[in-house]
């Protein structure tokens, strides 16, 4: 596992790399300068070649880490069916308020945002289904019934897939909902599985996508790495793991 360097030597890198549409919503939000895991994670984000594990304290801009260069990929990709980035998290509620979060920005980049759940009108779903497209916002459990109810339309609807974001990572290791997680926690899985192909598992250099980690406490990072990898506790694959950071406050 690697480390990236802190934001301090370099403080407008990061932010010259996001699509101008990301740096214009970062202005307008009134911030004076990205939080050190923000800076550091957008090169490796956007490289896409590396897993991401943003570890970091209670409202530090963790999840704001993985979109901000999600987004501006998005933005700066040509259209292609299917979608492009997969955000689960273990709640509706952090569903719902990613959803909200990501609304604007995504709005003035002309990147869809689809939250589904069991609380989500079949009508919406079915609109992501038949044209599928953005970020897909879901829980383990709706992730699981995805594949098993709707296997067939599954390749198409990931052909796209080239981020995984896993929110509250800590709260799966050694839990049902944590076997439920490591159906996506490979980005081509969730679009080779349901076709018959073999998975390119995280050691595959010629692999084309990246997850990110987002677990709460920095503490249990480590087996969070691990499970989410689904590999064992002394075999983790390398990743990029962010500084830890200050609290963010006005953001």
């Amino acid at each position: 596992m690697t480390t990236s360097p802190a934001s301090g030597s370099d403080p407008s890198r990061a932010y010259a790399l996001l699509h101008p549409g990301v740096q214009r919503w970062i202005w307008e939000q009134g911030w004076t300068a990205l939080r050190d895991a923000q800076e550091a994670a957008v090169a490796p984000v956007l490289a896409c070649d590396t897993d991401v594990l943003v570890s970091a304290a209670t409202a530090s801009g963790k999840t704001e880490a993985a979109f901000l260069p999600i987004c501006s990929a998005l933005a700066s990709a040509e259209p292609a069916p299917g979608i492009a980035a997969l955000y689960v998290a273990p709640l509706k509620a952090l569903i719902n308020d990613q959803e909200q979060r990501l609304e604007e920005l995504c709005r003035r980049l002309d990147v869809p945002v689809h939250p589904w759940h069991g609380d989500v009108a079949g009508s919406r779903k079915a609109k992501v289904l038949a044209r599928p497209s953005g970020i897909l916002l879901i829980t383990p459990e709706s992730l699981e019934a995805l594949f098993v109810l709707r296997g067939p339309t599954v390749p198409a609807l990931f052909a796209g897939l080239r981020h995984v974001v896993i929110d509250e990572l800590h709260s799966f290791p050694g839990t049902e909902r944590g076997a439920q997680l490591q159906v996506a926690a490979a980005p081509d899985r969730a679009r080779g599985a349901a076709a018959g192909a073999p998975d390119r598992t995280v050691g595959d250099a010629r692999r084309h996508g990246s997850r990110s980690g987002v677990p709460a406490a920095a503490r249990r990072a480590r087996r969070a790495r691990h499970h989410v990898q689904g590999r064992g506790a002394g075999a983790a694959a390398p990743a990029t793991r962010l500084p830890e950071d200050r609290p963010l406050t006005g953001r």
